[in-house]
């Protein structure tokens, strides 16, 4: 009975413990909770981060003069152009390197990238950078994805970028969209005209209009999509000692957003399943004992 319990609960964005009512503070642009998402730098290395800013600096040509949209900009724009070409099923290994181990891993061509790496290497140098950003993962009917978030403090307002489909960010009467403006409009609750993506073809900037891309984002973002916003403050190089961490822990490793409302029921039936099996390892344990 435990061991069923368990693996019905294996999938891994429903056995982690939903933080409730995310969806009204998600886009909540005040101070405090702002705050929530302001990056730490725990999780990397001090070494790296000096080798990432000198990149930043001579590579990326990133001042502190420019914009938080500039910045971002450039760094879309060089992960853009030095790995898009290499989308592909990376190997096993880049899962358990730092962003910056992964950055050279692909740019030597000893692996090539899934969107996780893409998105995770838009973060690091983000976060080195003091830019706000927010890693993000979908499951929809039809494939998982993960991208990104960029808060801009100029304008006070979260943009969508997505560099494994060229997406610098996305404009709509002279505002940027945020994923949920843009997962509202993709299931026409909202009204989508005029929503410009800025893309990077080519190494050249381009804008198209939504209508362009609609249908491929639609595939990872049907009416049935979850989306889980990362917290990463506290997150370890250690891939193991975090997956351990993460289903075990009940506290929230993540906010939520989905056109349905999250329910922890996933979790509980998980530690359930964790009693029975503990309950039935010990009775076996004792009764070796009594022989």
């Amino acid at each position: 009975m435990g061991v069923l319990l368990f693996l019905l609960v294996k999938t891994r964005h429903e056995s982690y413990f939903r933080s409730p009512n995310d969806t009204l503070i998600l886009y909540d642009t005040s101070a405090r909770q702002i705050q929530e998402w302001v990056p730490t730098f725990n999780q990397y290395d001090s070494v790296e981060i000096a080798q990432g800013l000198t990149l930043s600096r001579e590579v990326m040509l990133i001042n502190e003069q420019q914009t938080t949209l500039e910045k971002t900009t450039r760094i879309g724009r060089h992960l853009i152009a030095s790995f898009h070409a290499y989308l592909g099923d990376p190997e096993s290994f880049v899962f358990q390197q730092t962003p910056l181990q992964a950055y050279y891993s692909i740019k030597n061509r000893q692996t090539d990238l899934y969107c996780t790496q893409f998105s995770e290497l838009f973060t690091f140098f983000c976060r080195i950078n003091h830019i706000i950003t927010r890693r993000i993962e979908s499951y929809g009917s039809n494939d998982r994805h993960t991208f990104n978030e960029v808060y801009l403090p100029e304008t006070n307002e979260w943009v969508y970028v997505d560099l494994t489909y060229a997406i610098l960010y996305i404009t709509h009467h002279h505002h940027y969209v945020s994923l949920m403006q843009l997962h509202q409009a993709l299931q026409a609750k909202t009204n989508a005209t005029e929503m410009l993506v800025h893309n990077y073809i080519n190494q050249h900037d381009s804008v198209v209009d939504l209508s362009l891309l609609s249908d491929t984002l639609r595939y990872n973002f049907d009416s049935a999509a979850q989306f889980l916003y990362h917290f990463e403050q506290a997150k370890t190089n250690n891939l193991w000692i975090e997956k351990i961490k993460n289903y075990l822990l009940s506290h929230a490793h993540y906010r939520y957003y989905a056109a349905t409302s999250p329910n922890n029921r996933a979790v509980y039936i998980k530690y359930l399943a964790m009693l029975l099996l503990l309950g039935g390892a010990s009775y076996l344990l004792k009764q070796r004992k009594k022989k």
